[in-house]
């Protein structure tokens, strides 16, 4: 059985991208989360209405999250 808990094990220390409830993206490192889904990412880099917003370290609450995607590098890297 696969729980959202499981999924965030696989990316974790992975590239992702936090779509946040608030319309805004977080991209960064996944590099740790909590039983209720609160995310930690490193480097990450928020966008929101064309601002961009670099963070050594960020946290995430998840009621805040929409969803998770894994970044593709080689798809990111083509781009």
């Amino acid at each position: 059985v696969t729980t959202p808990l499981n999924l965030l094990k696989i990316v974790q220390n992975e590239k992702v991208k936090a779509y946040i409830t608030d319309g805004s993206t977080v991209t960064g490192t996944l590099l740790t989360f909590d039983q209720h889904a609160n995310l930690i990412l490193q480097n990450a880099i928020t966008s929101f209405k064309n601002v961009n917003r670099c963070y050594e370290t960020l946290y995430i609450r998840a009621n805040n999250l929409k969803f998770l995607t894994k970044i593709d590098l080689m798809k990111e890297i083509q781009q």
